[in-house]
C-alpha cells in the first residue's frame, strides 16, 4: 500500500509564516504605485508625522520613520529625539547655534558625512499623484512645529546653489497579514492531505 508523503508540503506551509517584519507598509499612503515603507513608528497620540532620512550621498539607502504625538507644541527635533531613543536611528546635533543644529544621522550600517551637512525639507503628500511635494524648510528641526500628517525630509547635501535636495521615499508592496499566510499554508497542507487520502481510497477499491 502506497501513501502520499505530505511532509514537504507541511514544511513549505511552516516556511510561509514570517518570523518577524520590522518595517511597516502603510497602505493608506500610496507612493509611486506602491506604499510608504516605514522602518518603525514610535510615540503615542492621535497625530503622526513622517521623517525621511536619505543616505544617497554616502552610497546608502533611504529610510522613513513615523512619530505619533498629541498637542501643538512638538517639534521635528522632539520627534527625532524620540526616534533615536526608540530604535536604531542615531540623531546627532549641537546646540551652539541658538537652536538644535543637525550634525549627522546614522542608521544600522548607514552613516552620513557630517562635513557635508544635511539639508532639511518639508513635504506634503498628494494621494492622487502618489508622491510628496518638497520645499526647503525655513528653519531647523528645533524651530519646526509638527502638524498631523506632516513630512520632514533630510538629505546629506545641498544643490550647487545651496538649495535643499529632496529625499527619496522608501516604498514597497503590501504583504499579507501573518494570520492570512498561516491559513493559506495550512490550507495547502490540508488540501494535499485530502488528495492523498482520495488517491489511496481509489487504489484500494
Amino acid at each position: 500500500m502506497k501513501t502520499t508523503n505530505c511532509r514537504p508540503l507541511l514544511v513549505l506551509a511552516l516556511l510561509l509564516v514570517p518570523c518577524s517584519l520590522k518595517a511597516d507598509i502603510l497602505t493608506e499612503i500610496p507612493i509611486d504605485g506602491e506604499y510608504l515603507l516605514l522602518e518603525y513608528i514610535t510615540g503615542s497620540g492621535s497625530s503622526i508625522s513622517y521623517h525621511v532620512i536619505d543616505f544617497a550621498h554616502t552610497s546608502g539607502d533611504t529610510y522613513a520613520f513615523g512619530y505619533r504625538y498629541d498637542g501643538a507644541t512638538m517639534t521635528a527635533h522632539d520627534a527625532l529625539l524620540a526616534l533615536d531613543a526608540a530604535g536604531d536611528l542615531e540623531y546627532n546635533f549641537s546646540t551652539g547655534w541658538g537652536e538644535p543644529f543637525t550634525d549627522n544621522f546614522s542608521y544600522l550600517q548607514e552613516a552620513g558625512s557630517q562635513a557635508n551637512y544635511w539639508s532639511y525639507s518639508l513635504g506634503t503628500h498628494d494621494a492622487l499623484a502618489e508622491d510628496v511635494s518638497w520645499s526647503m524648510s525655513p528653519s531647523g528641526a528645533g524651530g519646526q512645529l509638527l502638524q498631523d500628517g506632516s513630512w520632514h525630509g533630510w538629505y546629506n547635501g545641498f544643490t550647487p546653489e545651496y538649495g535643499s535636495i529632496n529625499p527619496s521615499i522608501p516604498h514597497g508592496q503590501a504583504v499579507p497579514e501573518p494570520a492570512s499566510v498561516v491559513v493559506a499554508g495550512l490550507g495547502l497542507f490540508l488540501l494535499s492531505w485530502r488528495l492523498g487520502r482520495t488517491r489511496l481510497f481509489v487504489r484500494m477499491m
